[in-house]
């Protein structure tokens, strides 16, 4: 495995119990972040980290099953995206005109 940054700290989060499929996983995380962490020992960091990942695969599932039935364009979703930027920055502006008043 290729080294960390010099002020990254790895962290190998395992779990061995007979029967279990888990597999194990290095991480990097910056030094200042595992000097927080290590204030909270009685937190299951191993714990935090596999539920994280298991939030985002649901969400990254999500997505591609929605992309997959959808037949909006790629271009079309783009220009949604702006209609969509542009409504909320006039509201935004709107409201901060309506607080100076």
């Amino acid at each position: 495995m290729p080294s960390p940054k010099p002020d990254m700290y790895l962290y190998r989060f395992a779990r061995s119990i007979p029967g279990d499929c888990m597999g194990s996983m290095t991480l990097a995380v910056p030094e200042d972040l595992r000097k927080k962490m290590n204030k909270f020992s009685e937190m299951n960091w191993s714990a935090v980290a596999r539920n994280a990942f298991e939030e985002k695969v649901k969400d990254l599932e999500f997505i591609r099953e929605f992309k997959a039935h959808s037949r909006m364009t790629e271009e079309r979703a783009i220009e949604l995206g702006r209609e969509v930027r542009s409504g909320l920055a006039k509201k935004i502006r709107d409201a901060a005109h309506e607080n100076r008043r």
